[in-house]
């Protein structure tokens, strides 16, 4: 499905995840699935954004869940050096 061509009777039921949710892309891809009344998942670094952009999503239409992403990322999976 093209982001374009979203519309609400397409969207029931749909469940979206984005991270990098606090800016640029990926906040402007939130506000578009918000608009079509997608469920959305935030995450993002910046804790204070995602809240913000929470309260956004509910007034455009959407439902939004907040995940601050506050730890590093791993440097090792599975035992090896990624």
């Amino acid at each position: 499905m093209l982001v374009n061509s979203l519309e609400k009777a397409d969207m029931f039921p749909c469940t979206v995840v984005v991270t990098g949710a606090s800016a640029g892309v990926g906040r402007a891809i939130a506000h578009r699935f918000a608009r079509a009344g997608a469920r959305l998942g935030l995450i993002a670094r910046d804790a204070e954004a995602l809240r913000e952009l929470a309260s956004e999503i509910e007034s455009l239409g959407g439902t939004a869940i907040v995940g601050p992403r506050t730890s590093p990322m791993p440097t090792r999976f599975s035992g090896q050096r990624i």
